[in-house]
């Protein structure tokens, strides 16, 4: 029985049985319904009223989510597919979290590994050089490059609720073993048969007795495979850590204590996605009927006879039927020709549809005007207000996929150490020593946009004169890679000075033997440039005299000319 059944049945026994003794005892009627009143104080635990039929199930997260998970990852696919709405909230999220990808950046501690900055420059070089490489054959398929990976796994978590990435040893063209990324939708780990009876599996996650994932039971295929057989439907046990060695990450939102399988992005918004799709159907529906003529044919003859009169096709020539512009058609004596009328879309269609794209946005955690690119009605506080907000989000979603990079980053660079794939500082690091300390890395997340850039540039420069910020921190804010955002930088201003560009605010010691631009001469070398030296009557002259008028009488052209 339902659960909102259940509430009505109980509530109608609880009336007849209060009739029941209220008739028998009053005094004990009105002691029930003060011990009712006591019961609690909270109005949403009260069954009266609207919340009557409120009746949720109860259970821990994996009782309350995994019976329907199978039904809302297709309802969430399908949308996927065929919503334009539910299509275009899944691009955009991709393309904020994703966008280029995350990339890497190594900084190791050279003080406690106890080497000098230069041999951990070396190091870090040797690492960044050598994921490069690698990651552009990391997908197991062949198909996808780092940031196509990227996106591919944060939308497989979009539509699944989760992701698994496992990372096999596989050979390249080249015969060369190394760790590749494979990617498990979330339809292939599921409960075995022999798994139901055991509390520690869970939507075919194993756990230990602490909830801490140790193994995941996953489908050989694809359950839904258009050409499935025997051998895919059986299932294996995937270990979590195989050999010493981390074999599979599974990628999710965890919401409760407990939860092991992630929920679909789109579940909370597929039923208002669900009724916009239906009312703009509808809308559309009634303007084209507006612009065309629809009528009906009301007869008081039998439409049996009328039927054996026009034949034994008449149902198939009433099918369809139209009247062509200028035609004239006859019809029966005494029938009469009704029209149909549709209003079109009222005042109010945009602003109900609006609303309901604002409760989705809201739902998703995205501001509506990014979501939908609808910024007719907004301004620079509205939208600056809600991209900050929409940053935090973004980074939320970005923590979630760096535990499976962080894995991959990790198998390739012990693999490079052990094969010598890291250059000569490689041969001398002890990497066994301290794994976690050489493999040290942090992930630069891409640009996040600017609202204003001129006041955002401005916030940066006003915290790095105070020293709030480094140059290194504001690079990475900008997605950028710092050392080699240093070395173009360094190599631009080598390039301007060859040439004898001159730029605004471009700082830095000039080549020696390079002409002063504004005077024409040449420093001498133990003389400071001119530029910086103030004469005497400069330096004697107030702060507050005001320079000599040039139109005064007896200024002479030379004057003017050293004025100007």
């Amino acid at each position: 029985m339902k659960p909102v059944g259940r509430t009505i049945l109980s509530r109608v026994l609880g009336y007849v049985i209060d009739s029941c003794v209220e008739a028998w005892s009053p005094r004990m009627a009105w002691d029930r319904s003060q011990i009712r009143g006591q019961s609690g104080g909270l109005r949403s635990g009260s069954w009266d009223g609207r919340l009557g039929d409120w009746s949720p199930p109860s259970g821990d997260a994996n009782a309350v989510t995994i019976n329907d998970l199978t039904t809302v990852r297709d309802r969430s696919r399908d949308a996927a597919l065929n919503n334009p709405i539910a299509q275009a909230v899944r691009r955009i999220m991709a393309d904020y979290v994703v966008d280029r990808g995350l990339k890497p950046q190594c900084l190791i501690d050279y003080d406690r590994l106890g080497i000098s900055e230069q041999q951990a420059q070396d190091w870090q070089g040797a690492c960044e050089a050598f994921y490069e490489c690698e990651s552009k054959k990391a997908d197991v398929t062949g198909k996808c490059d780092m940031p196509a990976l990227q996106r591919l796994i944060y939308l497989s978590m979009w539509d699944g609720g989760d992701v698994f990435v496992s990372y096999p040893m596989v050979a390249d063209d080249d015969g060369r073993v190394g760790t590749r990324i494979n990617l498990i939708e979330a339809e292939r780990v599921d409960t075995p048969p022999e798994g139901y009876t055991d509390p520690l599996v869970n939507g075919g996650v194993a756990t230990d007795k602490w909830a801490k994932p140790r193994g995941y039971w996953v489908y050989r295929g694809h359950p839904g495979d258009r050409k499935p057989n025997r051998l895919q439907m059986q299932f294996e046990f995937w270990s979590r850590i195989r050999a010493g060695r981390l074999n599979i990450v599974q990628l999710f939102h965890q919401d409760r204590i407990g939860q092991s399988r992630g929920i679909p992005g789109f579940a909370q918004g597929l039923p208002l996605i669900d009724q916009i799709n239906e009312y703009v159907e509808d809308v559309a529906i009634q303007a084209q009927i507006q612009t065309r003529l629809g009528f009906f044919i009301e007869t008081a003859a039998d439409p049996f006879e009328a039927g054996k009169s026009m034949g034994k096709d008449f149902y198939k020539k009433l099918q369809g039927r139209g009247i062509a512009p200028g035609s004239v058609n006859l019809i029966r004596k005494g029938d009469s020709v009704n029209a149909i009328g549709a209003t079109a879309p009222g005042q109010y269609f945009d602003p109900f549809l609006v609303r309901l794209q604002r409760i989705i946005a809201a739902c998703i955690g995205a501001p509506y005007e990014i979501l939908f690119g609808d910024i007719a009605a907004a301004n620079f506080s509205s939208i600056r207000a809600g991209f900050l907000s929409f940053r935090k989000k973004i980074q939320g979603e970005q923590d979630i996929l760096i535990p499976a990079l962080q894995a991959y980053w990790d198998h390739i660079i012990y693999e490079g150490w052990l094969d010598g794939m890291l250059g000569d500082v490689g041969k001398t690091v002890p990497f066994e020593s301290d794994r976690a300390a050489w493999a040290r890395v942090k992930w630069v997340r891409p640009a996040p946009g600017y609202v204003d850039p001129t006041k955002e540039f401005s916030a940066y420069k006003i915290a790095l004169d105070n020293g709030m910020m480094s140059l290194s921190q504001v690079i990475a804010e900008g997605g950028g890679n710092v050392m080699d955002t240093l070395r173009q930088i360094a190599r631009d201003q080598r390039v301007i000075r060859e040439l004898g560009i001159v730029l605004p605010g471009m700082s830095g010691p000039k080549p020696a033997g390079q002409a002063d631009q504004t005077t024409g001469k040449q420093p001498q070398p133990d003389q400071p440039d001119p530029a910086d030296q103030t004469s005497p009557d400069q330096q004697d002259q107030p702060d507050n005299q005001s320079p000599p008028d040039e139109s005064a009488p007896g200024a002479t052209e030379a004057e003017h000319e050293e004025q100007g």
